[in-house]
């Protein structure tokens, strides 16, 4: 994303539409970086490569759980 990083992504999305489930896709395998959006209020944190199955997974769990139950 050349205009913000996934973090401020991530706040803007929390700031403007509160309810939305975030799951963060990365290439970036970094544990702070995951702390940080997780704590920032993303459902989940995923690193790519991932399979279809895991993706399938998150995508079914946070349409289920409203937010603020996973915390």
């Amino acid at each position: 994303m050349p205009e913000m990083s996934g973090v401020e992504a991530l706040e803007r999305l929390r700031r403007d539409h509160p309810t939305v489930s975030v799951i963060m896709v990365t290439g970036n395998d970094d544990v702070e970086v995951a702390r940080r959006t997780l704590q920032g209020g993303a459902f989940d944190y995923v690193c790519k490569p991932f399979t279809l199955e895991v993706l399938e997974r998150l995508v079914a769990a946070a349409m289920v759980m409203p937010r603020g139950q996973r915390d």
